[in-house]
């Protein structure tokens, strides 16, 4: 039914990430978490999904498994730190909004902010926006949120930042 196919997708997808089990203990531990986990599962509405896809979905890029640079004592900020030094080519990806939303996530199906204008060639955006009173523009390439305006009911909701200085916007046409 219905929770046998979450259980097994859960069940599935945590396993391939059981490779480095050693020892019995492990194991059971392991398993004492896929059986926690399928069924809190079972619990959930969740989307189901073909075994196929899960395995396919489950598959974590060679370049972001950061597995032999952390434990249970890491922190976020150590996660950050980490993460922010990798350096392989396939990794460019997750710095342009662009490039990210059209190569890895429209691909595997994953729904993202509804978009009126996209481009890393044309940064002319007015015409795509013209008539509209809500919406957000931002740069697509690391910025660190410097440029993003946010537009609501016709106002800017928030003051911009702009080389590192807050620019009063907010409240303004």
């Amino acid at each position: 039914g219905h929770g046998v196919g979450t259980t097994w997708s859960v069940i599935v997808s945590s396993c391939l990430d059981c490779a480095d089990v050693r020892t019995e203990e492990e194991a059971k531990q392991e398993l004492n978490m896929l059986l926690t986990q399928a069924e809190q599962a079972t619990e959930l509405r969740a989307r189901l999904r073909s075994v196929g896809d899960v395995v396919r979905l489950a598959r974590v890029r060679t370049s972001l498994n950061l597995r032999e640079f952390i434990d249970a004592t890491t922190t976020y900020e150590e996660l950050m730190t980490l993460r922010q030094q990798l350096d392989a080519p396939d990794l460019r990806v997750f710095e342009d909004k662009i490039r990210l939303r059209k190569e890895l996530l429209q691909p595997v199906g994953v729904e993202h902010t509804p978009t009126f204008y996209m481009s890393n060639e044309d940064p002319n955006f007015l015409d795509h926006i013209r008539g509209r009173d809500s919406f957000v523009v931002k740069p697509t390439h690391m910025t660190e949120s410097e440029h993003v305006t946010v537009i609501r009911d016709g106002r800017h909701a928030f003051d911009v930042k702009i080389n590192g200085e807050a620019t009063r916007m907010a409240g303004e046409l």
